[in-house]
């Protein structure tokens, strides 16, 4: 059977909406970046270009000293590791998470990256808008002390300091609260070369025996 993708779970009672019962796509995403050396090269590859050689920063002519200005002070407070890890989310699964956090002032103090995989969008609005995002270490495991999901405003819709979630994902037809990576049409391939390896492998560990006997009784030539 074709691999069926698993639908957005939305939870009214709880106000969070999971990809999947249990969050498990990104699960799947994972391991097929992870376990098909194609595909895991390939992102790689494309993260690397995407970032170049980071940010950099190009006054307009005629430019005031605040362009200067907001430049070294994103360069204060988004580190580059941090840079990096959002665009190797954004290449694996379509989208990344952040966090932003302002001081009493309503200064921006820091930028830095948060897991998409461990980022879930509270149920929209009736005006159709995310106000919250929520975060656990581990979905399928949300009941356990470390893991249990914490929600926080989402970027732009707080007027007090502290921690907002940014998410930055493109718009895909059908889908609501979730992205989805640019290579998800190879993902049945990747899944297939993780497999057509490990039967390799075990075949070469049980000594080269065959993994099936192919008998015709009365066979006619």
């Amino acid at each position: 059977a074709n691999y069926v993708r698993p639908k957005e779970y939305e939870d009214t009672f709880q106000d969070w909406v999971l990809n999947g019962r249990s969050n498990e796509f990104y699960q799947k995403i994972i391991d097929c970046n992870d376990g098909s050396p194609t595909l895991g090269s390939i992102n790689k590859s494309y993260a690397d270009l995407i970032l170049g050689r980071g940010l950099s920063f190009r006054p307009t002519i005629g430019g005031s000293t605040k362009e200067a200005q907001d430049w070294a002070k994103l360069k204060s407070v988004l580190k580059e590791s941090d840079l990096k890890n959002m665009i190797t989310d954004f290449q694996v699964f379509g989208a990344d998470a952040k966090e932003v956090r302002t001081n009493n002032r309503n200064e921006l103090i820091e930028i830095s990256h948060l897991p998409k995989n461990e980022v879930v969008p509270s149920v929209k609005d009736e005006k159709g808008l995310i106000k919250y995002y929520w975060h656990s270490k581990d979905w399928k495991d949300r009941y356990k002390q470390e893991n249990i999901p914490v929600k926080y405003p989402a970027f732009g819709t707080n007027s007090r300091s502290g921690l907002e979630i940014q998410v930055t994902r493109p718009y895909h037809v059908g889908i609501d609260y979730f992205e989805t990576p640019d290579w998800i049409s190879g993902l049945q391939y990747a899944e297939s070369e993780q497999e057509i390896a490990n039967l390799y492998a075990n075949t070469i560990k049980n000594g080269l025996s065959t993994s099936f006997i192919i008998n015709v009784k009365n066979a006619i030539k």
